[in-house]
């Protein structure tokens, strides 16, 4: 669970660091007519939702999105 957060926080830093310099260097706008910041997020999650629809399809052999029991859950 260590190992989890640590990486976890590192990439947060990532992120918040191209974030700030994004914006310092003018990369990243909010006055522009297209929010180049909102454009990135919205292909990211696009990205994200393909990428676990194809996961899915794999698993259980369908398409749908399944919810998967907890395994490790005891009753």
């Amino acid at each position: 669970m260590g190992q989890y957060k640590g990486v976890r926080t590192a990439f947060n830093m990532i992120a918040s660091i191209a974030v700030f310099f994004g914006f310092k260097t003018g990369v990243f706008s909010l006055t522009s007519p297209v929010k180049v910041t909102f454009v990135i997020a919205a292909a990211s999650l696009v990205n994200r939702m393909v990428a676990k629809r194809t996961v899915i399809k794999k698993e259980t052999g369908s398409a749908v999105w399944k919810v998967k029991p907890d395994l490790h859950k005891q009753a």
